[in-house]
């Protein structure tokens, strides 16, 4: 039996062979049209439940330089009024002071329960909404890598009015003087903090729909 592709006449060996081809070009175009769309927003924390835990993570909980010798302290609050239209947000209160050489005070969280390194290269970075006493404050990703506290981190400020705040994961910086530089990979996230560290006083400031972009 003759097969015919086109006007041209060819062998049936010849016409099997076209034929995988053509199934093989179609079943790869298919597979890429059901492949996943680049991810979108992936929430970390929303507070719309009243609590300061997040689902499959930790609570959070806050930190300070009381445990070096310092004097600074912060708490968290599930409080009302949350940003971009929603009902609750955390708040991140407390007092810097100088007792301690670099003061810090802040709050931070867990991605998953243990603190179970989570793999975030198929994101760009982090977003969250805050306002705040107008005062400059700084988010981490904490990762599994470093082990001195010297997180990658970024600077945001604050205002009375709520902000989205966008910090891509190239703009992370490990800024402690003694910390020990490692390279950043993505791989290893285990964690985000938010603190206070470059002034002494009371400070405030409030966090919302915090989530990977």
């Amino acid at each position: 039996m003759i097969g015919y592709v086109g006007s041209r006449t060819v062998k049936p060996r010849y016409l099997n062979a076209v034929t995988g081809l053509l199934l093989f070009i179609c079943l790869n175009a298919m597979l890429a049209c059901d492949d996943p769309p680049p991810p979108q927003n992936s929430l970390i924390a929303d507070f719309e439940n009243g609590k300061t835990a997040i689902p499959g993570g930790s609570d959070w909980h806050s930190f300070s330089d009381k445990q070096p010798g310092g004097t600074s302290w912060a708490r968290v609050l599930n409080v009302p009024d949350g940003a971009n239209h929603t009902q609750r947000a955390l708040r991140i209160e407390g007092k810097l002071t100088s007792q301690f050489i670099y003061p810090y005070a802040g709050a931070q969280v867990f991605f998953r329960e243990g603190g179970i390194p989570e793999d975030v290269r198929k994101y760009t970075g982090i977003q969250f909404w805050v306002r705040g006493d107008g005062h400059s404050y700084s988010a981490a990703i904490i990762t599994a890598a470093v082990t001195d506290y010297d997180y990658f981190s970024a600077p945001f400020r604050t205002s009375s009015s709520w902000t989205l705040v966008e910090i891509p994961f190239s703009q992370l910086k490990q800024t402690i003087p003694w910390g020990k530089q490692v390279k950043w990979t993505g791989t290893d996230a285990r964690g985000i903090a938010f603190d206070g560290q470059a002034f002494n006083g009371d400070f405030w400031f409030q966090v919302d729909e915090v989530r990977f972009y």
